[in-house]
C-alpha cells in the first residue's frame, strides 16, 4: 500500500476511515496541519489509550515521543496539550509502559505544564500523569531534576473548584512515600509545602484533598522529630483531629489517624498536643463505629509507644 500524504491522512482522521496509529503519530508532528485537524487527531489518539491493546500498539508506534514533543511545543493549542497529557496518564497506568514514558522525557514535559500559565484542565491532566509516575521510586531523581516539587507546592494554593490542589497533593503524597537518594521529603518541606498541606485539611476542601494532604503529612513526619515539629507548628494537629469526626469518610479518618500516630511517635510534646486537641475522645468514638478493623490495621503499622502515651493520659 502506498504511503499516504499528510492531507490524505488528515482526511482519513475526519472521515469514517480510521488512520493507522503510525499515521496519527505523523500527523501530530505535522506543523502544517490546520489547528482543528491537530485537535481531532490528538483527541482520537487520546481515545485509543482507553483500551489496553491499543496502548501497546501506541508504544510500538512511537506515540510517546510525539506526545512529549506536543507538551514541550509552546504553540500547541490547549486542547491538544490536554489530550496529550491525558494520553500519557492512560499509558502510565500500565506499569510496563512507564520506562517508555520516562525515556523521552515525559516527566519534565509534564512538569512544564504545571506552570501558572497553563489552563486548569491542562494542569490537572499533567498532575494526574505525574501522580502515577511518582509511585515508582526509580523516577525520584527525574522528578527532582525537573523541578517538580516547587511546581507542585505552588499548586497547593490553587482554586479548589478545579481539583488541581488535590491533584498536586496526590503527587506529593506518592513522592514522599519513598525517601531515597533524592530526599523528596526534605525537598518538600524546604520548598514550603507544609502550610499548603495543612490548609488542604480544612473542611472547605474535598475529602480527596484532605486524604492526600494527611497522607503526605504522615509520610513527612515518619521518624523525623524536626519535620514533625514543623507540621505541628503549622496547626496540623487540630486540623487532623477534626477529620476524625464521624461525618468524615473512612479514608479521610484513617489518613488523619495515621498522621497523628506518626506525629505522636516522634516527640512527647507532640503527643501532649494531640491529647490536648481532643484526639482521645474522637478516636474512642471511632472505635464504636464500623471502623475498628480499618483503624486497627492502621495502628498496627506503627509502634505501640503513642497508644501507650495516650492511654496513660486518658
Amino acid at each position: 500500500m502506498p504511503k499516504r500524504k499528510p492531507a490524505q491522512k488528515a482526511a482519513a482522521a475526519t472521515a469514517q476511515e480510521e488512520p493507522t496509529i503510525p499515521e496519527m503519530v505523523e500527523l501530530l508532528l505535522e506543523s502544517s496541519l490546520p489547528e482543528h485537524l491537530h485537535q481531532v487527531v490528538a483527541v482520537q489518539l487520546c481515545g485509543l489509550t482507553c483500551d489496553a491493546e491499543n496502548r501497546g500498539a501506541l508504544i510500538e508506534g512511537e506515540a510517546i515521543p510525539a506526545l512529549v514533543q506536543l507538551l514541550l511545543e509552546p504553540t500547541s493549542p490547549e486542547d491538544v496539550i490536554e489530550s496529550a497529557a491525558v494520553a500519557l496518564f492512560q499509558l502510565a497506568c500500565d506499569a510496563q509502559n512507564r520506562d517508555a514514558l520516562n525515556e523521552p522525557g515525559a516527566i519534565p514535559a509534564l512538569v512544564q505544564r504545571l506552570q501558572p500559565e497553563s489552563a486548569t484542565d491542562v494542569q490537572l491532566a499533567a498532575a494526574s500523569a505525574l501522580q502515577i509516575l511518582a509511585t515508582d521510586p526509580r523516577y525520584q531523581s527525574d522528578f527532582a531534576t525537573a523541578g517538580a516539587i516547587p511546581a507542585l507546592v505552588q499548586l497547593l494554593d490553587s482554586n479548589p473548584s478545579g481539583g488541581v490542589d488535590s491533584a498536586a497533593a496526590a503527587v506529593l503524597s506518592n513522592l514522599s512515600y519513598h525517601d531515597g537518594p533524592a530526599r523528596s521529603r526534605a525537598a518538600i518541606v524546604s520548598t514550603g509545602a507544609i502550610p499548603g498541606l495543612v490548609q488542604l485539611l480544612g473542611l472547605d476542601h474535598s475529602a480527596y484533598a484532605q486524604k492526600r494532604a494527611a497522607l503526605t503529612l504522615n509520610n513527612l513526619a515518619t521518624n523525623n522529630a524536626q519535620r514533625g515539629a514543623a507540621i505541628c507548628a503549622a496547626g496540623a494537629i487540630p486540623a487532623l483531629v477534626q477529620l476524625l469526626a464521624l461525618d468524615r469518610s473512612a479514608d479521610v479518618q484513617m489518613a488523619a489517624a495515621g498522621a497523628l500516630c506518626n506525629l505522636g511517635n516522634v516527640d512527647d510534646a507532640q503527643s501532649e498536643a494531640i491529647v490536648a486537641a481532643g484526639a482521645i475522645p474522637a478516636l474512642v468514638q471511632l472505635l464504636g463505629t464500623n471502623l475498628p478493623a480499618v483503624y486497627r490495621r492502621q495502628q498496627q503499622q506503627h509502634s505501640g509507644t503513642w497508644r501507650m502515651r495516650l492511654t496513660v493520659r486518658q
